[in-house]
């Protein structure tokens, strides 16, 4: 890469997580874009994921489409590292490439940022799921009132005597 900066952007779809063998997700639209500048020796890299994708409902098992959004910060350097220490740099995560090494393949990169954006409990907003599938798990949507908590009596350990 010569002295500067460039920039791309790509659509990253289904096949592309299902490359990697994830069944988790149902469909996904997202944009991958990325600005690279070459300073000096190394390149820094942003990359922007934008998007959504669709998943199953933890709670009424329905598709439930997310909104995905996650940003990466990479600076890419040439050479072998032995025993130097690689630390982040500008807040960046360092990423070592062999000195003969024309491309970097930003694939794994893509696919763990969208991976962590989507949250560990995935559930409709409230009223949105199936009413049908919530009536037979026996959810109820109330609020946890200070009679029903079940940390209430931990409340009297630190009442002052």
């Amino acid at each position: 890469m010569k002295q500067g900066a460039a920039s791309l952007e790509w659509p990253v779809s289904l096949e592309f997580f299902k490359s990697f063998g994830n069944e988790d997700l149902l469909d996904a639209n997202v944009i991958a874009k990325v600005e690279a500048r070459k300073v000096g020796a190394r390149i820094l890299v942003d990359l922007a994921l934008d998007g959504e994708v669709t998943v199953v409902c933890d709670r009424c098992l329905e598709d439930l489409v997310l909104n995905i959004s996650a940003d990466a910060a990479l600076a890419v350097r040439f050479g072998v590292s032995d025993s130097e220490e690689i630390e982040e740099e500008e807040g960046r995560e360092v990423v070592l490439l062999e000195p003969g090494e024309t491309e970097l393949d930003l694939s794994q990169t893509i696919y763990d940022y969208v991976n962590l954006a989507i949250p560990i409990q995935r559930v409709h907003p409230e009223g949105e799921c199936d009413p049908e599938m919530v009536s037979r798990l026996g959810v109820k949507s109330e609020t946890v009132s200070e009679d029903n908590n079940a940390f209430a009596s931990l409340k009297e350990l630190f009442k002052e005597k």
